[in-house]
């Protein structure tokens, strides 16, 4: 948890506040409003109205006059002061005004990189997350932070790298500690985070395979899931396929996208024009199922099932994606391959079987070659003799 180092005390805080905001505008109607709260003593009196007056001046009509530079120490004070006030974080940010107040503050147009004053979008994330450490791991109003910081990214297209490290390595211990945090609040975070990766990164989709093994697959989750997958740069999709996601797809199978995806995993060749990668990554799956299901290791060109003009290219992506090994010999015109790396999806029973069927295959082509060396080893001997 975060904590505030301040230097005054409480009603100097206050008056300070009042200064910073009459500085910027060019008044001493702050100052002298926020006065009026406090006697000759230095006492704070009437508290209520007090509070009430702090969250008039942090509206966002005050609170985007400030600069850049100023902002984050400015923001930290108001809500040092109401805290103090109040006497409760969590009651502070149980009501959405401040939060709001701090999320419209954000540029509605692009800053220029030479624009030093303006409030930057970074600025706003930063105090969005100093909320968030603020907060009790166990604070229910935890969710609500995050949600605003994930969709903070959303409406304002930074980049996911920013949160990227950070949610990947803690969103799932920090969702577990919160109290009484039900399981739709646990999957809506989640799949909102996942989203913001628009380049559909195989981490990402690691985190997938991760998450949906502790939870069933809705059927929209499911969808959600075959269009971020077919998006991506990351060929073969099928190391994803845990049980909950295995059998989300059978229950599914029906829908038009689920039948799609699961022929993209079998290996079928596919155009769709709502995923601009699908046909190019299906030509390269179509190739390694045609090489698992050759029960041979050594093809001419003109035998592989493929245009002569992309052939070449085809295999060695299919190399460079570690989905088959082999060498290409291209003054023969020849492919010899060594292995297709290329898994079996767990839920189809038919694939599953087809696969034993061709390691049977290729473990008996392997015994009959090894039988003949042994008779070619004996041949020599006696020809020797």
């Amino acid at each position: 948890m975060s904590v505030f180092i301040v230097d005054n005390e409480l009603t100097s805080s206050i008056k300070e506040l009042g200064e910073i905001f009459d500085q910027v505008q060019e008044t001493e109607q702050f100052t002298t409003t926020l006065s009026k709260y406090i006697d000759e003593t230095n006492e704070i009196t009437q508290k209520d109205a007090l509070i009430k007056e702090i969250y008039n001046i942090s509206k966002t009509e005050n609170l985007i006059k400030l600069n850049d530079k100023d902002f984050e120490s400015t923001f930290n004070l108001i809500i040092y002061i109401l805290v103090e006030l109040q006497g409760d974080i969590e009651k502070l940010f149980q009501n959405d005004e401040l939060l709001n107040n701090l999320i419209q503050s954000n540029p509605k147009e692009t800053i220029s990189l030479r624009d030093k004053k303006s409030i930057k979008s970074t600025s706003i994330l930063s105090e969005l997350t100093l909320i968030f450490n603020l907060l009790d791991e166990s604070s229910e109003t935890r969710i609500k932070i995050i949600k605003a910081i994930l969709n903070f990214f959303k409406s304002n297209n930074l980049e996911f790298k920013i949160i990227e490290k950070s949610f990947t390595l803690n969103l799932n211990n920090w969702l577990s500690k919160i109290n009484n945090i039900k399981q739709e609040d646990i999957k809506s975070i989640f799949w909102e985070f996942i989203l913001l990766d628009n380049n559909h990164s195989l981490n990402s989709l690691k985190l997938i395979k991760e998450f949906t093994k502790d939870y069933e697959v809705t059927k929209d989750e499911l969808l959600t899931l075959i269009k971020f997958s077919l998006n991506s740069k990351t060929i073969d999709l099928s190391f994803m396929i845990n049980t909950n996601i295995s059998q989300s797809l059978a229950a599914n199978k029906s829908d038009s996208l689920v039948e799609l995806f699961i022929k993209y995993l079998n290996g079928e060749l596919i155009q769709s024009s709502e995923f601009p990668l699908i046909e190019s990554k299906s030509k390269i799956l179509s190739l390694c199922k045609f090489f698992d299901n050759s029960g041979k290791f050594v093809f001419k060109f003109d035998e592989i099932p493929a245009a002569k003009n992309e052939l070449e290219i085809l295999i060695i992506n299919s190399i460079k994606n570690n989905l088959i090994e082999g060498k290409l010999d291209q003054l023969n015109e020849t492919f010899k391959l060594i292995r297709v790396n290329k898994s079996v999806l767990p839920y189809d029973n038919s694939s599953i079987e087809n696969n034993l069927l061709n390691v049977k295959k290729n473990l008996t082509i392997w015994r009959d070659s090894l039988i003949n060396v042994d008779k070619v080893v004996q041949n020599f001997r006696e020809n020797t003799k």
